[in-house]
């Protein structure tokens, strides 16, 4: 009986968000979690993996808005090109790559009183690669976009 009742509540907790209306408000603060994937570029032997992340912003007026972000990923990593003559993205073939990026946004609504509310994304900031040998780097990351 337990598991029903949890699953009824998740189901109705689920819907709730179906009544929620898109248009952006005006000078309002927002905290928002995520879960999505990181995809990579198959040049880079890195697997594809579960990435998540939070995101802080502040709606400046219906157009504008601000926001900070960190992101987490860990991956793996799957590079054949280690060996005698090879030019290795990673001084090792297999292991863990544990990514954090951090970047602040702009964004532009272009349709901030309606139901459905795209926008476009731009921002800058950085990525810390750490592979479980230690051998981190930090990188400089732009980044860009649309949703919705």
């Amino acid at each position: 009986m337990v598991p029903r009742r949890i699953l009824t509540i998740a189901l109705l907790l689920l819907l709730c968000g179906l009544f929620a209306l898109a248009e952006v408000p005006e000078k309002r603060f927002e905290l928002s979690p995520w879960v999505g994937g990181m995809f990579y570029s198959d040049q880079l032997n890195i697997k594809d993996s579960l990435a998540f992340g939070f995101r802080a912003g502040y709606n400046f007026n219906k157009r504008v808005g601000l926001e900070g972000a960190v992101d987490f990923s860990m991956a793996d990593i799957d590079d054949p090109l280690v060996g005698p003559g090879a030019s290795p993205h990673f001084t090792f073939a297999n292991g863990d790559l544990t990514n954090i990026f951090y970047h602040g946004d702009v964004l532009f609504y272009l349709a901030p009183e309606g139901n459905f509310n795209p926008y476009l994304v731009a921002g800058a900031g950085g990525g810390h690669y750490g592979p479980d040998t230690g051998d981190a780097e930090n990188k400089f990351l732009t980044n860009f976009g649309a949703g919705a």
